[in-house]
């Protein structure tokens, strides 16, 4: 069958800081590999990250393998996902992955603040 993000009975906690603020990730693009794993309508909704990859959490065990394994960030609405994300990459060997802290509405908060938010 499909893996599932539960599979895995090792449960991982990471044992370095995992968050980038939003300044920080800026200042990195676009030297990691920005994996944004809401779905498509989340993006035209909440706007997206230039340069992000989508990967909707619900494929990500069928693309896993796909994604390089370092200088990954992964980012969603507001950090759970790309927690989930991140955690689940940690178990097929990722090094060291991070994540958007806060996700899009923390980038917006930072960067798009000139917009209507709705």
């Amino acid at each position: 069958g499909t893996r599932q993000l539960s599979d895995e009975t090792t449960p991982i906690t990471p044992d370095y800081n995992i968050n980038l603020s939003p300044e920080q990730l800026k200042s990195m693009l676009p030297d990691v590999y920005l994996v944004d794993v809401r779905q498509p309508e989340e993006q035209v909704a909440d706007g997206k990250v230039p340069g992000a990859h989508l990967v909707p959490i619900g494929e990500l065990p069928q693309q896993i393998d796909d994604l390089p394994k370092e200088n990954v960030v992964f980012m969603c609405k507001s950090g759970m996902r790309s927690y989930k994300a991140l955690i689940f990459s940690l178990q097929h060997g990722f090094v060291y992955p991070r994540q958007l802290e806060g996700g899009i509405m923390a980038w917006n908060a930072a960067f798009n603040n000139d917009q209507n938010n709705r």
